[in-house]
């Protein structure tokens, strides 16, 4: 059916986002953040991912999910945004 293969194509969609956004993640930490306090700001960045990834257990389990698809994919969207004008910005000051 339709609904099957629209949710076959979003998983896709879905999966090469996240398979383009770790790699990018990681260059632009190398860009962004001194290699003397990287391995701080990873452990302190794991703190707000845990909570996130808690969120997202207790929404599949209380809401629609494509309430809850629809929400990570803004998350996903907004943070590739920022992600693309950091790059921007770091290119003009090179």
């Amino acid at each position: 059916s339709l609904d099957f293969y629209l949710v076959v194509v979003s998983f896709c969609l879905f999966e090469f986002c996240v398979g383009i956004f770790n790699p990018w993640c990681a260059k632009m930490r190398s860009i962004v953040i001194p290699e003397e306090i990287m391995a701080t700001m990873i452990s302190l960045w794991r703190l707000p991912l845990n909570i996130t990834v808690v969120a997202g257990v207790y929404a599949s389990d209380n809401y629609p999910s494509n309430i809850v698809f629809a929400a990570c994919a803004t998350l996903y969207a907004s943070g590739a945004a920022v992600l693309v004008i950091i790059s921007q910005q770091r290119v003009k000051v090179e």
